[in-house]
């Protein structure tokens, strides 16, 4: 899965794209994974994250200022 800086993903396009399969009620997977990789990319005590939740839509790739 190609990840553009600021597009927001929903659900389903992460698990369709992750587990090549049609999603049928995926959102709990894909929760559970992207919790997992945020404890992965902690960058630091002050919690930021590179993935940021977009409230009703999906999750967004939100990388450090200067990458």
């Amino acid at each position: 899965m190609k990840v553009k800086h600021g597009w927001v993903f929903s659900h389903e396009e992460i698990y369709r794209n992750v587990w090549k399969e049609e999603p049928i009620d995926c959102a709990n997977a894909v929760m559970c994974c992207i919790s997992q990789l945020r404890k992965k990319l902690k960058v630091d005590s002050r919690n930021w994250n590179y993935i940021r939740t977009v409230r009703g839509v999906g999750y967004k790739f939100q990388p450090l200022s200067g990458e």
